[in-house]
């Protein structure tokens, strides 16, 4: 039986995929996948701290407004 990792990226899938004539990409071993699907990427954690700052902005604004509104007055 062959392992998840070859069934999803090994040489049948893209034989299936492209025809005889694939280019099949290099082999990268089990422990690879596992540190990619388990960890976050450097962007994904980037979006998470701007969607942090862009929550925090919109529970903020209210209380920005009203502080802007008196002292216009």
């Amino acid at each position: 039986m062959a392992r998840k990792s070859e069934d999803i990226y090994g040489a049948r899938f893209w034989i299936k995929v492209w025809g005889e004539r694939a280019s099949v990409p290099p082999q990268r071993g089990e422990r690879y996948y596992q540190r990619v699907m388990e960890g976050m990427t450097e962007s994904e954690v980037a979006g998470l701290g701007v969607g942090a700052l862009l929550f925090l902005a919109t529970m903020a604004a209210p209380k920005v407004d009203a502080f802007i509104a008196s002292s216009q007055r």
